[in-house]
């Protein structure tokens, strides 16, 4: 086995010494020979030295030295490779290499092997010249007796183990990020690792004999040597100073030692808490915000609850301002949306201003760098956390000042990719939106926007009054094959929302238009799969599941409802109704941003020719939760009424991507609440 650089030179516990003899002189050979016969002392100390280190080394057998000998230096380095040698005797006058070169040649293949190096009688100096270039001792010619050559190797060895001892100290101590000092009984620094250097901006050797006043609790009692060593033991906090006059804060652990004459010193390792004391400060101030999380999360529960509750779309506004105006946490609050007329931000409720709304600025508009404009334009929640330095109109900002207010969010109000409005929220609190502050205010935002868009889209379906509106989208499925094409209309009757990007749609296809449904089926993304309940050579009834279908979708989040759409060829013919209240010009702009050549035919106000709404169909769109609602349509339009059924309550369920005894469950609880209004109202 070749023994490497850095390798243990101790031998093997329960294991003979090996000493490697490099000699040509054969009675000097004999000599050393005879006399480690006898060296039986020499394995006894190293086995006491082991038994130091290790237990296990108590039992471990004495054994006399194994003298290894080579005559030549290139024999004894080949035997260095091969060999497990625990010390090598070396003289330096050998046939292949004389004097101190032959030390240089075992020193460079070896570094961890202890050498003894053998001189003549008279040439002590180079024994003192070997000591310096890498021997661990030195012995002349004639003068070597037992108990001298015993004492050589044990001291060689021995040398050699300390000196790899302190290496590895000194490889740790310079490992460790943290700052390693120590200092002697007069408080000055005798030991500093790079990291400590590098802590205090000085260089090793100006620390070094230096004073250890720069450690700001460097400074000894004076009530007695107990509290001398009481303060140079134990985990303490203090200031390091650093050469450009900082003071970095620091932990210490701090440890005495014992010096000569009974003196002491004490050794630290040094670790920057900068960060530390940061993320500190930074949990104090997280439970600082707690409690207004906490408080602010019951707020929007409680908003929550009350805007499902309303009726209207000006009473959902009016409310959420209401309730974040009477909070502990904000002051004022208003909700405004984007003017047609002139793209100015125009006020529709507001509560906190104690009739100074218009005093606070004469507009609700905050300028065009300010939060609520910016939110308006974007969707994004816009946060000013010092209110002094906002990017915004002086008057206003001003104004807010001399309120005492300090930071404001604009929060958007919308659903999906409708954006209803801008709700404001003022606070007196420096800094109040953090992250998770922003993140609940902003989930508000999403609250009110469901709510507003489940009201406009009851109004569009329960409305007598609607606004129509009449699209036709030319060469829309030219994706299509010619093949395919055909002059049989497809028609949709129903879309049941499934969830806010899945619809399922039902209706006929003419002819042999199915054909051309399949191939929808096949090339257009949104149209995800096909089910045909009966076919006929008249029509054939199915039932498409589409995801995020452009206008469908579109339309849907702006309020509005698709009383039919049909394909023939193409193209794509709709009829939509929206509520008068909603904005058509943004609609039409959206389906326009969903299919460039969409073309308006026409646009109307007019009143449905159907009779009131009925209690009935009240309750379905009152009493029912959307899932039971959707349950209840996807069932009787895929025929799960009919006698004999055409759908499966698996199949309905599967359609809806629920269980079947979920499926079960809505369509029950629906036909109850429908069954209830038709025999036990009074009406």
């Amino acid at each position: 086995m070749s023994r490497g650089e850095g390798e243990s030179a101790e031998p093997d516990r329960g294991e003979s010494l090996h000493v490697l003899l490099v000699e040509d002189n054969p009675g000097d050979v004999r000599y050393i020979q005879e006399m480690l016969k006898d060296a039986g002392e020499l394995s006894q100390r190293l086995v006491s030295r082991n038994r130091e280190l290790s237990a296990s080394a108590v039992d471990a057998p004495t054994r006399e030295p194994t003298l290894v000998h080579e005559t030549r230096l290139a024999d004894g380095l080949d035997r260095l490779d091969d060999t497990p040698i625990d010390v090598v005797l070396l003289d330096l006058n050998l046939p292949d290499s004389e004097g101190l070169e032959t030390l240089r040649t075992v020193r460079e293949r070896t570094s961890a092997t202890p050498i003894v190096v053998i001189t003549g009688l008279s040439d002590r100096k180079t024994g003192m010249d070997a000591l310096e270039q890498g021997a661990e001792e030195y012995l002349a010619k004639g003068e070597v007796n037992p108990d001298l050559l015993v004492r050589s190797l044990y001291h060689a060895i021995e040398r050699k183990a300390h000196e790899r001892e302190r290496e590895q100290y000194r490889t740790l101590i310079e490992t460790v990020s943290d700052g390693v000092y120590a200092v002697d009984d007069d408080s000055r620094f005798t030991l500093v690792n790079d990291a400590f250097a590098e802590m205090t901006g000085y260089s090793r050797d100006a620390l070094l004999g230096t004073s250890s006043s720069l450690l700001g609790w460097a400074d000894e009692p004076e009530d007695g040597a107990e509290s001398v060593e009481a303060a140079r033991t134990g985990v303490r906090e203090g200031e390091l100073r650093t050469a450009d006059g900082d003071a970095i804060p620091v932990e210490s652990n701090v440890s005495s030692f014992p010096l000569e004459d009974g003196r002491r010193g004490s050794a630290g390792v040094v670790r920057d808490i900068t960060d530390r004391r940061a993320r500190e400060r930074q949990l104090e101030r997280q439970r600082n915000q707690l409690v207004t999380l906490d408080a602010l999360n019951e707020l929007v529960h409680r908003i929550s609850a009350a805007v499902l509750e309303s009726s209207t779309r000006e009473a959902i506004e009016r409310l959420v301002c209401e309730h974040l105006a009477a909070s502990e946490s904000y002051e004022f609050a208003w909700f405004g949306d984007r003017d047609p007329t002139d793209e100015t931000v125009r006020l529709r409720a507001e509560a906190g201003a104690e009739d100074d709304f218009e005093g606070f600025g004469g507009t609700a508009d905050d300028g065009p760098a300010g939060p609520t404009a910016r939110a308006l334009r974007d969707g994004e929640v816009h946060v000013v956390q010092n209110l002094t330095d906002a990017p915004s109109d002086e008057r206003w900002r001003n104004r807010a000042s001399e309120r005492g207010l300090r930071s404001v969010a604009a929060i958007p109000v919308g659903y999906d990719e409708t954006l209803y409005g801008v709700l404001t929220v003022y606070s007196e609190r420096p800094d109040a939106f953090g992250d998770d502050e922003r993140a609940v205010v902003g989930r508000l935002g999403q609250v009110v926007g469901h709510a507003i868009n489940a009201i406009e889209r009851k109004q569009a379906l329960m409305s007598e009054d609607v606004v129509e509106i009449r699209f036709i989208v030319e060469n829309a499925f030219d994706v299509v094959d010619a093949r395919t094409a055909t002059d049989s209309e497809i028609s949709f009757d129903r879309a049941v929302p499934v969830s806010d990007s899945v619809y399922l749609m039902y209706g006929t296809a003419d002819g042999d238009a199915i054909d051309t449904l399949r191939a929808l089926v096949d090339e257009v993304p949104q149209f995800e799969s096909l089910n045909v309940f009966d076919d006929d050579a008249a029509s054939t009834r199915f039932e498409v599941r589409l995801t995020e279908p452009p206008l469908i979708s579109t339309i849907a989040a702006d309020g509005g409802r698709v009383e039919s759409a049909t394909i023939r060829g193409s193209d794509y013919h709709l009829v939509v109704h929206a509520p008068p209240s909603v904005d058509v010009n943004r609609m039409v702009e959206a389906v326009r941003d969903d299919y460039s050549n969409a073309v308006v035919r026409a646009k109307r106000h007019t009143t449905r020719t159907t009779q009131s709404v009925s209690s009935l169909e009240s309750t379905v769109f009152e009493d029912l939760t959307e899932k039971q609602r959707a349950a209840l349509e996807a069932a009787y339009y895929a025929g799960f009424f009919d006698w004999p059924r055409e759908s499966s309550g698996e199949d309905v369920a599967e359609s809806l991507g629920v269980s079947a005894p979920t499926f079960h469950q809505h369509v029950r609880i629906a036909e109850r609440k429908l069954f209830a209004e038709m025999f036990e109202s009074d009406h």
